[in-house]
């Protein structure tokens, strides 16, 4: 099968120049899932050319080789609107000219969380007839955050207005159906696909049992209240170590209590690395707004894959099966994160060990990119 993946993905290779320039404001979840599937497409025997762009201020070549897979991006000049309209139309004229030059893709697969493209690509496909699908990772309009940012809005609308257009729906969770495809059209629901290349647990024993928790927003997800839960733990042989942009602190050890490790912003290098090194995950997430039942946490599968134990908040979107591979804080609340970390950290060593380990296993076999790829593929020849 031939495949277009229209999206914002960036090379691996280039990645950390697009961090250097753009690190406060580049997302690197987002490329690393997307460059997930792109893998297993190639790895199921599929060819593959991606369509994307780069972020405002990096300059790169208009066309990159990786491997097999041949990226073409779209030039712009960085003004509100003429930026949206220029990678629309150029998105548009590069369909338009593989189809011209031989590569005849059976399937146009679009971000639709990526507006731009994601309107060049939708016009290509029907006036060229081609099969189009949309990966819905998220739901633009359905956040407070966003509500209140007028750009945001502005874009909501925008993809609300394309969102049910699409011929095949990839979906992470089941509720995202109802909102995305009225019509029925053919779907799956994917939840996540695991990096079976990612690191893997160093199997260490530390003479600190480290906990860890990496987010591109802490204060959105209830830093503070975990900070104090873990306050409360007595053990002077814990350590919390946090990733990510924690508001009025310094980077080092917490003045008040110098098992709190604060390391700021790093490169996604570093926070893999680190997560295996550490002896439980946290991923603490609030349950009480809306945008919970279309979202599954990318953090989820990529902790379980190292084999390190991790505790999550029960999310909406993450289905049943995943709750007997991971412990879980029923509330968000620092009594909650209290007394649920208590409670694991008192458990022997080789059990909680043992729960990563059979998280590990199950993602790597159920959740791999061949797996997950196939079945889009497998979706799409559907009709």
């Amino acid at each position: 099968m031939n495949i277009l993946y229209v999206s914002s993905l960036i090379p691996p290779q280039v990645l950390d120049e697009v961090l250097a320039k753009n690190g406060g404001c580049y997302v690197v979840a987002p490329n690393k899932f997307h460059h997930t599937i792109v893998e297993g497409f190639i790895g199921n025997g599929n060819k593959v050319k991606a369509i994307s762009h780069f972020p405002a201020g990096v300059e790169h070549k208009s066309s990159i080789k990786e491997g097999e897979l041949e990226y073409f991006f779209m030039k712009y000049v960085n003004k509100p609107i003429v930026k949206h309209l220029q990678i629309a139309r150029g998105v548009y004229k590069q369909i338009k000219k593989f189809q011209k030059g031989g590569f005849v893709p059976d399937v146009l697969i679009c971000d639709i969380l990526n507006v731009s493209v994601c309107l060049g690509a939708l016009m290509a496909g029907k006036i060229f007839k081609i099969k189009i699908a949309g990966i819905v990772t998220d739901l633009l309009g359905v956040s407070s955050h966003e509500e209140k940012n007028p750009i945001h809005r502005i874009a909501a609308k925008i993809s609300n207005s394309y969102v049910k257009k699409f011929d095949y729906y990839i979906l992470l969770t089941q509720q995202m159906n109802e909102m995305v495809n009225p019509k029925n059209s053919p779907y799956i629901i994917m939840e996540g696909i695991c990096d079976d290349k990612a690191p893997k647990a160093f199997n260490e024993v530390h003479s600190k049992r480290k906990l860890f928790y990496a987010g591109g927003r802490p204060s959105k997800d209830g830093i503070d209240m975990l900070i104090s839960a873990f306050r409360r733990l007595k053990d002077p042989n814990l350590e919390l170590h946090l990733y990510g942009s924690v508001s009025n602190v310094k980077i080092g050890q917490d003045p008040e209590d110098g098992r709190v490790f604060y390391h700021g912003t790093v490169d996604n290098k570093t926070i893999v690395e680190e997560e295996c090194k550490s002896d439980l995950l946290l991923n603490p997430r609030p349950t009480g707004e809306t945008y919970t039942l279309y979202s599954f946490p990318s953090k989820v599968m990529e902790y379980m894959a190292t084999g390190i134990p991790m505790v999550t908040t029960k999310l909406a979107g993450i289905p049943e099966e995943y709750y007997k591979y991971v412990y879980t804080f029923d509330e968000c609340t620092e009594d909650c994160y209290f007394e649920t970390l208590s409670k694991i950290l008192a458990l022997p060593s080789e059990d909680i060990r043992m729960k990563g380990k059979e998280a590990q296993e199950f993602v790597l076999s159920n959740k791999n990119k061949i797996t997950q790829t196939a079945r889009i593929v497998e979706l799409i020849k559907s009709k």
